[in-house]
């Protein structure tokens, strides 16, 4: 049998090898140095086709955990799915340490596509240094500490200390604020030949991107400090009022929670709105958003309605107050 085997494998017949399904052919696969990726590769898939899946996971994540040059981040994220694949089959059974094994792995998934992303945004920068990060990545799974710690904070990415962050179930509201601000600072610096119209599509396109990788119950997406700091940056480029309000929307937070928002910022009375250059800021993008409503009823569920109707009205009715207590604007 050794001797067809080896031939078999000789001539790439992997398939072949592994349909055979006899005993033999796992005493072949495991024999003394017989250990690389090649071989491993064979045997999972021996074990999958002999209906033993929890073995086969067990071989998966020795391919994707054991630490070398020849096997790739984008393999160990594949055979950690396959993983995944086979602790989920119905022939697995459901003794504890199997489900422990089965939660492990769907960790190490979450862990490897963040840093899948880091891979990629280092593999975007043009240096010796980046080469060594993109080998280091490549070569064995990382932990979310080393992640950041070595890779996403020293090159200040800061998309990839957000994924991080949000991954590790950091609700660090300061930090988590602080690297928006970066975000933000980064993305109106490369679009600054832009426009205003087009820099504020530029920002609100980063920051849909971004709502979409998230919940947006997530703390790494901090609805009302994003609200007010888009909102900010509105009025100082002079844009539509809609930008904001639509955005929010559109990424699934609801009526009645942005119009929460805006009356906090509106009960605030904050100078910035001044110092940016137009005071009634918030009260145009009220009378704004007040519009897109009425115009457009489907917004707000039939249920939420009555509510979201009567909470407009009373903020409007507080703008209105304001408006009528300026002399200017008497």
């Amino acid at each position: 049998h050794m001797v067809v085997y080896e031939w078999l494998s000789a001539h790439n017949l992997h398939t072949c090898l592994v349909t055979l399904g006899r005993p033999s052919v796992e005493k072949f696969l495991c024999r003394p140095g017989a250990e690389s990726p090649a071989s491993l590769d064979l045997l999972w898939q021996y074990h999958q086709r002999a209906g033993q899946h929890a073995h086969a996971a067990q071989i998966l994540y020795k391919l994707a955990t054991t630490p070398r040059d020849s096997v790739k981040l984008h393999q160990r994220i594949s055979y950690l799915g396959k993983a995944v694949m086979c602790m989920r089959s119905n022939g697995v059974g459901c003794a504890p340490h199997l489900g422990v094994f089965l939660h492990e792995l769907e960790d190490l998934v979450q862990v490897a596509r963040v840093q899948k992303k880091v891979l990629d945004k280092i593999s975007a920068i043009p240096n010796e240094r980046a080469e060594e990060m993109c080998r280091k990545l490549n070569s064995n799974l990382i932990s979310l500490t080393e992640l950041y710690e070595d890779f996403a904070e020293p090159l200040r990415l800061s998309e990839c200390i957000l994924v991080i962050l949000d991954c590790a179930g950091h609700d660090d509201k300061i930090l988590i604020s602080s690297v928006w601000d970066n975000i933000l600072a980064e993305e109106l610096a490369q679009s600054s030949h832009k426009s205003n119209e087009d820099q504020m599509a530029v920002i609100i396109s980063k920051v849909r991107d971004l709502g979409r990788q998230f919940t947006i119950n997530s703390p790494c997406f901090p609805v009302a400090y994003l609200v007010m700091q888009l909102e900010v940056l509105s009025c100082e480029l002079e844009v539509v009022k809609s930008h904001v309000h639509k955005l929010m929307v559109d990424l699934g937070v609801s009526v009645l929670t942005l119009l929460d928002i805006y009356d906090q910022m509106f009960t605030a009375n904050n100078r910035c709105w001044m110092a940016k250059g137009n005071e009634l800021h918030l009260i145009q993008v009220v009378a704004n958003f007040a519009d897109s409503f009425t115009e457009n009823k489907d917004l707000v569920p039939v249920i939420e309605r009555r509510a979201v109707a009567t909470q407009m009205q009373d903020l409007i009715t507080n703008c209105l107050s304001t408006l009528y207590s300026k002399p200017n604007c008497a």
